[in-house]
Parts: C-alpha cells; structure tokens; sequence
C-alpha cells in the first residue's frame, strides 16, 4: 500500500531502503504476519538497479549476473518463497564467466566447478595441487553452509559460523600451496570486480561464499526479467499489506534508553515500531543515530570502515548480430580493473563498461568533474576496444555514469560500488547493533546479491524459530 506521510503510526517492523535486502527483508517479515513499512528515499523502489530508457535501450547499473541461479539452486528457492519469479526472464550463461584478462594473457573460466579445474589445471599445470585444494576448500565451504546446501538442517550456529571472522585471506591460502603469483590475480580480479576486495583483502571464506555460486551455476537476468523482478517485489508489498513509503527520507532513528522506537523523516513526520532494519551502508548510522547510545567504539569502527571502490559505468548500443564473451581485465602494474558484461534490451544488445575508480576524493566543481569524466572514458574506450576491436565504430555510446551521480544515491563515499568493503581485518558487519531493536541488512553483512539476499533471511532465522522458519523457504 502506498501512503503518504503520516505521523504516529505503529508497525512491527521498519525498513529503511528499498533496494534487494531492504524488499527481501520486508517481505519475509509481512509473509510472517508482521505489520511493516518499507520507507524509500526515491520517487520508486530500487534506485540503484532499477533499469531505465536510453535510445531505446534498457540501462541498469546493476543486477546482470549472479552465481546459484540453477533452478533449484538457492537464489531459485528465495525468488519462489517471497512469490516474485512470475515473468523473470533468467538463464545459464553456458560458457560460465568469460574471460580475465591480466596484462596481456587471457584466461577463460568455464561453467562448473570440475570444468574450472580443468581450466585452471590447463593453464598452471605446475601448480596442480593449490588448485585442486582451492576448489576443494570452495566446494566446503558452500557445502556446509545451509542457505546453500538444502540437504543440511538448519542451525543458529551455522549462521554465526558464516559470518564470524575467516583465519586466511584468499592470498594467504594460495600461497600455503606455493600457487603463482598470476593465478593469485586471476581470482582476487574475480573477487574484486564481483564485490570489491583484493585477493590480500577478502577472507577466504568470503571469496568461496561468491566465486562459489559463479562456478556453480552462473545466470543472467535480462532488462525485463530486472524489471518484472522489481514489478513483481512491489506487487507482493501491495498484497501482503506492507506500508510503503516513496520520497521519505528519514532523517534520524528513534532511540529511547538505547532502545529501538522508530524513525523520522526529513519532512518532520514520525513512525514507531520496536524493530528499525537499516539496509543502508552501515556508516550512515553515525548520522542517523543522533544521540550517544552508540559506544565510542562502535561508532569508531563505523568511521573507519573502508568502502569499495567507486566506478565508472558506460552502456553502448551494439550494432552487430552476435553472441560476445563477457571480461574482465586487470592490469598489475596501474592497478586499472575494468568489467565488461553483455545484456539484451528487447531486440537490442547492450554493453555495460565498468571502470574502478579508487580516488576517494571528487573535484568540488563541475569543470574538474567533467575533466576526470572526460579522462576516465578514454581510458575506458582505449580499453575495450584493444581488447575488443571488432567493436570499434560498432559500439554506440548511449549513457556514462560517474562515482559522483552513484553518491547521490549511495550517500557513501565516492559512490562506491559495493558499500563496506569486506577484509580480513574487517569482516562485515553483524546484524545486531549497539542499539537494541536497531539491526543492519545488505551488503555490508554478505556481499552482492545473493549476499544482501542472504542477509535478510539470516536475520529472519534470527527473528523466527528456524527449524519452522527455514522448510518454508527451501519448499516451496
């Protein structure tokens, strides 16, 4: 139900932002039986995945792929309890992650994970047994995690195991099998790209959680399986009678004797609940929460978290009629990342460029800003079309977004592509905060999309009895 502002109205639960964990959350919790409202700074739901129209082409600057995407596989399981899957153009992506391009040598990453032995095997035949105990140690993890393996119980202890601190990053566990420095770049390029950490940075664990599902079963969604996605998320808010809330910021977090009690909107307005989830980049509390409940420490921590990088996104018309191989490319000694990605907008085909840009800072006036923008996609260009020549005079520029236009509605800083950066040193947030009542979805508990979705029902296993809670979700 869409309402406008109103003051002194009393839920079970608030959700603040409506992106994947913000909608999951909401309607986990009014399929449950709860009273929510869902409240969304934007004029619709999903701002930052939402596609829309240039030249006739569909743009999203998020949402193309994702790992576990079989049917059957766990996001197949999420999208069938919260009712969306109606009408979601999706697929396999048969050739599985394309290319990884470092320096001058390629690299193809097939499609599951004994092909992705083979692949590896094939190019470090040296180097057989990191990469046997590599996929080993990624198949074990997943295989012991219950939002992923349906044949195990489910159990608290699991999910505090998850998200609980990793003894190794992806680098270290490598290097314990002597694996080359190369094959290291080829999957802390993977990780990076996909969630924003280097191989030094994420926790194993982590790393397995997300290559994991690629290797598994990798898919796409399409501009209207995106579309029909977000369509069919809203229509089950309307329809399990979640409250939401479009063009209400909220301007501060309620808070009686450390106690959760609602939020206030920038327009004065105010809503009670006893339970407030934050979907938001995790840093933003230190604003919204305005008054000294939160311990010098945490609030600490939530200072000195780093975010991931912010990019550079440019969206071409192609003009030719054929299939093209995903990339990403990695050059050592700059440091430049740069992912390219393939997707259908009716009888279109569009190319979406993804810059890393890791300057933290942004030029204060618009003349300094269209020099870095102007630099940024020469770079871009000069890069996609050496390692993809057939596309030049092919490609059609049709939209460039900037770290800056992504700030304005991340509200982090520079735009960053994947909020809170997970580390070795920093492994996430928990749920739970300071501030009981107050919890945190999304990527800053478990990266990317699967991540922000696995969050909301780690939190729901946390709210409902998860021996019933769970045979709901996997059986429907």
């Amino acid at each position: 139900m869409l309402l406008d502002n109103q003051s002194g109205v009393n839920y079970d639960a608030i959700v603040i932002g409506s992106g994947i964990s913000g909608l999951t959350i909401s309607i986990i919790l009014a399929k449950e039986g709860k009273k929510v409202a869902l409240f969304e700074r934007d004029k619709d739901i999903a701002p930052l995945i939402r596609p829309y129209q240039r030249e006739g082409c569909g743009c999203s600057p998020g949402l193309h792929i994702s790992g576990w995407m079989a049917q059957g596989d766990v996001i197949d399981s999420f999208f069938r309890y919260l009712n969306v899957t109606d009408g979601v153009e999706k697929g396999l992506v048969e050739k599985g992650l394309g290319r990884v391009i470092i320096g001058t040598n390629q690299y193809h990453i097939p499609n599951g994970f004994d092909n992705v032995e083979k692949s590896f095997l094939s190019y470090f035949p040296e180097s057989a047994e990191a990469i046997h105990q590599y996929i080993r140690q990624v198949r074990k993890v997943n295989e012991e995690s219950f939002y992923l393996n349906h044949q195990m119980a489910p159990n608290i202890k699991n999910i505090h195991e998850l998200m609980s601190s990793d003894s190794y990053t992806l680098q270290e566990y490598l290097k314990q099998y002597n694996a080359p420095q190369e094959l290291i770049d080829i999957l802390g390029t993977l990780n990076n790209i996909l969630v924003g950490s280097t191989a030094d940075e994420i926790p194993f664990k982590v790393h397995a959680l997300v290559l994991g599902g690629f290797y598994r079963s990798l898919g796409f969604f399409t501009i209207h399986g995106i579309n029909r996605f977000l369509a069919n998320s809203k229509r089950e808010l309307t329809r399990l009678g979640v409250d939401l809330y479009l063009n209400s910021e909220i301007a501060e977090i309620l808070i009686d004797n450390k106690q959760a009690m609602g939020v206030k909107t920038v327009k004065g307005d105010s809503y009670f609940a006893s339970t407030v989830i934050a979907s938001f980049n995790p840093k933003l509390l230190n604003s919204q929460v305005k008054c000294d409940m939160l311990r010098p420490i945490y609030r600490r921590r939530l200072e000195e978290a780093e975010n991931t990088f912010g990019f550079y996104v440019a969206f071409y018309k192609i003009k030719l009629d054929q299939e093209f191989e995903d990339f990403t490319y990695f050059d050592r000694n700059s440091g430049t990342i740069l992912g390219v990605t393939f997707n259908h907008s009716g009888d279109n085909k569009v190319l979406s460029a993804m810059l890393a840009d890791y300057d933290q800072g942004f030029p204060i006036n618009s003349e300094g800003k269209k020099g870095r923008a102007e630099e940024k996609l020469r770079l871009l260009e000069n890069l996609l079309y050496d390692k993809m020549p057939i596309l030049k005079g092919k490609a059609v520029l049709i939209d460039y977004l900037k770290p800056w236009s992504f700030e304005r509605y991340t509200k982090t800083v520079n735009g960053s592509a994947y909020g809170i950066k997970q580390t070795y040193n920093t492994m996430g947030f928990q749920h739970r905060t300071p501030i009981h009542g107050l919890y945190l979805v999304g990527q800053a508990i478990y990266p990317g999309f699967l991540g922000s979705m696995i969050s909301s029902f780690a939190l729901a296993c946390e709210f409902f009895d998860v021996n019933e809670f769970w045979p709901r979700v996997i059986n429907q």
